[in-house]
């Protein structure tokens, strides 16, 4: 089909082989497929480092595809390459950790720790923290994939939320910042925001696409036409819908299946949400409406599964009935 490593792929599009086994055993506990992939872990990770530049970072293949509008990508293919090499080397480590394969580990870990080192050092205005590009993809993707530094997390994503309301709270990106722009403006408090910029129905917007008549996901965001009708890499609003509003994020800290975090966003517009997971112990279900000015949590969990509820600032537990798995929440004045 024209694809290879002549043209396209590029980290942004190698990471399968990185994700496929790290969802798996993420979301299955199953290692299976780490153990099959190992050998071809590595082999990629001394490929990419044979791809560098004198500054250790990478320009290859695809970047911020479908950017809005059909433009060229705001975000430099060498930022947006070297952030993704960053999360696979991250992502090859824990699952060598996983399966015992300590030098195989320690490797991953100091070639992410070598991308990241790269990208702040020349990638990065330290000053006024923006990354190269100073678009909304560059920004989204150095603060979910940790690019930032903890302290400077929040004046950094304070330019992320500049660059949104200077496009009037729209979409000014392409595939690997729609997914994860979401997100991160919903962890930084800015759910209702993240709603609005989904569903809004002027363009470019999912709800622009569903006022068009879309039955599907589409391939690209065009004012007029568009491309392919069914199209699945923009989809991964449906998980900021079921880990975010509902708050289903199963395996929070990576390494154990049966945890379980419960922290949904109780989205303004919103009077009620609700999602299920089924995780390896049976289904999980979550749900939330408003009621009486306060908002009653329901969780269903399989027996054996450790779960917490988390909260944003601002709301409490006001009532448990475990009896039941219902919360009342009450939101602080």
């Amino acid at each position: 089909g024209g694809w290879g490593f002549a043209w396209g792929n590029g980290p942004a599009w190698d990471c399968v082989l990185a994700y496929l086994p790290y969802y798996v055993y993420l979301y299955r506990g199953k290692t299976e497929m780490i153990k099959e992939s190992a050998t071809a872990f590595m082999n990629y990770l001394r490929y990419l480092r044979t791809r560098v530049d004198e500054n250790g970072l990478l320009c290859i293949g695809l970047g911020d595809w479908c950017h809005v509008g059909g433009i060229e990508p705001k975000a430099p293919l060498i930022l947006t390459d070297s952030v993704m090499a960053l999360d696979i080397s991250t992502k090859m480590a824990e699952m060598f950790a996983a399966v015992n394969m300590k030098e195989e580990e320690d490797f991953a870990r100091s070639e992410a720790a070598r991308y990241k080192a790269a990208i702040r050092e020349n990638l990065i205005d330290k000053t006024a923290l923006i990354a190269a590009g100073e678009c909304q993809t560059s920004q989204a993707m150095c603060l979910y994939y940790k690019v930032f530094e903890d302290k400077e997390r929040d004046r950094a994503f304070e330019q992320l939320l500049s660059m949104v309301h200077a496009f009037d709270d729209h979409i000014d990106l392409g595939v690997l910042g729609g997914r994860v722009i979401f997100h991160v403006l919903t962890e930084f408090g800015y759910g209702d925001l993240a709603f609005k910029m989904i569903t809004r129905d002027d363009y470019p917007s999912y709800g622009n696409w569903l006022k068009r008549g879309a039955t599907t996901l589409w391939e690209s965001f065009f004012p007029e036409k568009t491309e392919s009708m069914n199209h699945h890499f923009w989809g991964d609003i449906s998980a900021w819908f079921i880990k975010c509003i509902a708050g289903i994020r199963l395996n929070p800290h990576i390494h154990n299946v049966n945890e379980l975090e419960i922290h949904p966003t109780f989205i303004s517009e919103l009077e009620s949400a609700s999602a299920y997971h089924i995780a390896p112990l049976g289904k999980i279900c979550v749900s939330w409406e408003r009621a009486e000015g306060d908002i009653l949590l329901t969780v269903k969990l399989p027996d054996g599964m450790d779960a917490e509820i988390v909260l944003d600032d601002g709301y409490c537990i006001a009532e448990r009935r475990a009896d039941k798995g219902v919360y009342r929440i009450k939101q602080a004045l």
